[in-house]
Protein backbone atom coordinates (compact mmCIF):
# COMPACT_ATOMS: atom_id res chain seq x y z
CA UNK A 1 0.00 0.00 0.00
CA UNK A 2 2.89 2.38 0.72
CA UNK A 3 4.35 1.75 -2.73
CA UNK A 4 1.06 2.79 -4.31
CA UNK A 5 1.04 6.05 -2.35
CA UNK A 6 4.67 6.82 -3.14
CA UNK A 7 4.04 6.37 -6.86
CA UNK A 8 1.33 9.01 -6.73
CA UNK A 9 3.24 11.42 -4.51
CA UNK A 10 5.29 14.04 -6.32
CA UNK A 11 7.55 16.25 -4.22
CA UNK A 12 9.01 19.40 -5.71
CA UNK A 13 12.77 19.24 -5.45
CA UNK A 14 14.60 22.25 -6.87
CA UNK A 15 17.25 21.39 -9.39
CA UNK A 16 20.22 23.60 -10.17
CA UNK A 17 19.78 25.29 -13.56
CA UNK A 18 23.03 27.19 -13.61
CA UNK A 19 25.90 28.08 -11.33
CA UNK A 20 24.19 31.07 -9.66
CA UNK A 21 23.59 31.05 -5.94
CA UNK A 22 19.99 31.85 -5.05
CA UNK A 23 19.71 32.30 -1.28
CA UNK A 24 16.21 32.59 0.25
CA UNK A 25 15.00 36.20 0.37
CA UNK A 26 12.28 37.76 2.53
CA UNK A 27 10.70 40.75 0.75
CA UNK A 28 11.22 44.07 2.60
CA UNK A 29 7.47 44.71 2.91
CA UNK A 30 6.92 41.29 4.50
CA UNK A 31 9.84 41.80 6.89
CA UNK A 32 8.44 45.20 7.91
CA UNK A 33 5.00 43.68 8.51
CA UNK A 34 6.47 40.93 10.69
CA UNK A 35 8.45 43.51 12.66
CA UNK A 36 5.33 45.64 13.13
CA UNK A 37 3.34 42.65 14.42
CA UNK A 38 6.08 41.77 16.87
CA UNK A 39 6.31 45.32 18.23
CA UNK A 40 4.15 45.39 21.37
CA UNK A 41 4.15 49.16 21.87
CA UNK A 42 2.44 49.98 18.57
CA UNK A 43 -0.51 47.62 19.00
CA UNK A 44 -3.94 49.17 19.45
CA UNK A 45 -5.16 46.50 21.87
CA UNK A 46 -3.43 44.49 24.53
CA UNK A 47 -3.51 40.74 24.36
CA UNK A 48 -5.62 38.95 26.94
CA UNK A 49 -2.47 37.25 28.23
CA UNK A 50 -0.73 40.64 28.72
CA UNK A 51 -3.70 41.92 30.72
CA UNK A 52 -3.64 38.75 32.82
CA UNK A 53 0.06 39.19 33.60
CA UNK A 54 -0.40 42.88 34.51
CA UNK A 55 -3.34 42.32 36.87
CA UNK A 56 -2.01 39.15 38.49
CA UNK A 57 -4.44 37.69 41.04
CA UNK A 58 -7.05 40.42 40.38
CA UNK A 59 -7.56 39.23 36.80
CA UNK A 60 -11.05 38.01 35.91
CA UNK A 61 -11.72 36.56 32.47
CA UNK A 62 -14.92 37.93 30.97
CA UNK A 63 -17.73 35.85 29.55
CA UNK A 64 -16.58 36.54 26.03
CA UNK A 65 -12.88 36.22 25.29
CA UNK A 66 -12.77 39.71 23.77
CA UNK A 67 -14.31 41.21 26.91
CA UNK A 68 -12.28 43.46 29.17
CA UNK A 69 -13.86 43.65 32.61
CA UNK A 70 -12.76 46.36 35.04
CA UNK A 71 -14.00 45.76 38.58
CA UNK A 72 -13.15 48.69 40.82
CA UNK A 73 -15.06 50.39 43.62
CA UNK A 74 -17.92 47.93 43.16
CA UNK A 75 -18.53 49.38 39.69
CA UNK A 76 -18.39 47.12 36.65
CA UNK A 77 -17.63 48.44 33.19
CA UNK A 78 -16.94 46.19 30.25
CA UNK A 79 -16.76 46.11 26.49
CA UNK A 80 -18.77 43.63 24.45
CA UNK A 81 -20.62 42.41 27.56
CA UNK A 82 -23.81 40.49 26.87
CA UNK A 83 -26.92 41.71 28.64
CA UNK A 84 -28.11 38.15 29.27
CA UNK A 85 -26.45 34.77 29.67
CA UNK A 86 -28.54 31.58 29.55
CA UNK A 87 -31.77 33.52 29.98
CA UNK A 88 -30.53 35.40 33.05
CA UNK A 89 -30.48 39.18 32.85
CA UNK A 90 -27.10 40.44 34.03
CA UNK A 91 -28.20 44.04 34.43
CA UNK A 92 -30.95 43.01 36.84
CA UNK A 93 -28.59 41.81 39.59
CA UNK A 94 -26.15 44.70 39.29
CA UNK A 95 -27.81 48.03 38.55
CA UNK A 96 -24.38 49.72 38.38
CA UNK A 97 -23.36 47.92 35.18
CA UNK A 98 -22.13 50.32 32.56
CA UNK A 99 -21.92 48.88 29.06
CA UNK A 100 -19.44 50.78 26.91
CA UNK A 101 -20.38 50.51 23.22
CA UNK A 102 -17.53 49.70 20.87
CA UNK A 103 -17.25 50.14 17.15
CA UNK A 104 -15.62 47.24 15.38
Amino acid sequence: QVDGILNRLHVAVPAARDGKARPPVIPPAAAARLQQRANKENRKRKLEREIELEQGDDYVLGMIYTTVVDVSNNNISCTNCPRSVKYHDLTEDRPQVEVIPTTV
